[in-house]
């Protein structure tokens, strides 16, 4: 792996006006939202949401605060961060027990507006402020790393190179560390098998924002704002993607300010 001029790299990558929290270009001919898992564990109060259970657990019933959260939504002894979604970052794993559920099943359910909210996936698409306190909720700012393997085998599958096709990868300075300073936006460029390991390893609590190789015939977006991650591609990458059977998608079409003004008009 390797370290490149940062901002030469991306410049064919940003949009007038657009904020560094994910570039995502409409260059391609096909796209999909892959969805960040979600799971149900054993149901402890069905009448609790998730800030509830929050506040019992760093309350400890006695206005005694038992722990506090960071700003990256890590966990300390007795403290559980689950508002308004999973946290912000990586998704590692669930627990032992718990079971997926799909966004389509879960919306349904619950009776919650989904796309009809004309943003991108986010945690506006559900019904409730804040999930129930069985819930684990999508992640947001990453992928989850069982779908982010899955969508690499996709990639690497598609790609004439397969493994070893040459790709870069961005990190927007603020949201690799989520500090204001003593960090620069960075460019890699490795191989597609180098992306798994470095979920893993590489110490930082979110994903990249942008990846792509060197021949522009793809792009992900990982937008630290939403709760899905956008593929760009070729008809047949993103219907390779669609039918991959852990990953969960939704096709939406994302609006600009510019574009929502003149609609509005």
């Amino acid at each position: 792996m390797e370290l490149l001029d940062w901002r030469a790299e991306i410049e064919w990558l940003q949009q007038p006006s657009e904020i560094p929290t994910g570039y995502d270009p409409d260059l391609w001919s096909a796209d999909t939202w892959i969805l960040h898992a979600m799971y149900e564990g054993e149901v402890l109060d069905e009448d609790s949401s998730s800030q509830e259970w929050l506040n019992i657990q760093t309350h400890g019933g006695d206005g005694a605060l038992a722990g506090e959260p960071s700003a990256l939504g890590e966990s300390s002894p007795g403290f559980r961060l689950t508002y308004p979604g999973g946290g912000l970052g990586k998704a590692l794993g669930h627990s032992e027990g718990d079971a997926r559920v799909l966004w389509s099943d879960y919306l349904e359910r619950t009776g919650a507006p989904g796309r009809s909210v004309r943003m991108p996936p986010c945690f506006r698409w559900f019904k409730e402020f804040s999930f129930r306190a069985h819930m684990r909720p999508p992640s947001e700012g990453s992928t989850d790393f069982e779908s982010f393997q899955a969508m690499i085998e996709v990639l690497v599958a598609a790609s004439p190179q397969g493994a070893s096709t040459r790709v870069l990868w961005y990190f927007w300075d603020w949201v690799a560390t989520h500090q204001h300073h003593d960090f620069e936006s960075e460019v890699w460029i490795g191989e597609l098998s180098d992306l798994v390991p470095m979920y893993l390893n590489d110490g930082r609590q979110f994903t990249p924002q942008n990846i792509w190789p060197d021949d522009r015939t793809w792009l992900v977006c990982i937008d630290y704002d939403l709760m899905a991650t956008h593929v760009r591609g070729s008809e047949s990458l993103i219907s390779a993607i669609r039918r991959h059977p852990v990953l969960e998608t939704t096709q939406y079409k994302r609006v600009r300010r510019a574009d929502s003004d003149r609609t509005q008009d």
